[in-house]
């Protein structure tokens, strides 16, 4: 299950890695990329979409 803070992919063949900043009980989660991107803001995705990053 995932949790708010972890790092993960969007898919399991994602390169980009997002830390989770909240869980909502829509089964979504606000995200956020790790790295200091232009253009880089929190949107929501579906959490069976995520994987873990490590």
């Amino acid at each position: 299950m995932i949790q708010v803070g972890e790092l993960v992919k969007i898919h399991h063949e994602g390169s980009s890695v997002f830390a989770v900043q909240e869980l909502r009980e829509d089964g979504r989660a606000l995200v956020e990329a790790v790295d200091d991107v232009a253009g880089r803001y929190p949107f929501t995705v579906n959490t069976s979409a995520l994987v873990p990053a490590s």
